[in-house]
């Protein structure tokens, strides 16, 4: 694995953790569309309040919107701001 992607395991290794949480909560949106953050959390086996933290800045940058109610979803959702 590390002589095919050397490179991308090398970068990886150098990220802080809140770097690492925001290009895979970035990109579940991006694939995803939406989610219960403390599902997603789980799922991808990231601390919740890294999940957070990614998805505030997510808002911020108007990527996403959060804390959406949907009819027959129990939990608040967070989606793209596509779809909010």
């Amino acid at each position: 694995m590390e002589r095919r992607w050397g490179e991308a395991l090398r970068a990886a290794r150098e990220l802080t953790p809140a770097a690492a949480a925001l290009a895979i909560v970035r990109r579940y949106f991006e694939i995803a569309g939406y989610g219960a953050e403390r599902a997603i959390a789980r799922v991808l086996a990231i601390d919740p309040a890294l999940v957070d933290r990614a998805a505030a800045r997510l808002e911020r940058e108007g990527l996403i919107v959060r804390n959406r109610r949907v009819k027959g979803i129990r939990e608040t959702i967070s989606m793209l701001a596509r779809f909010g």
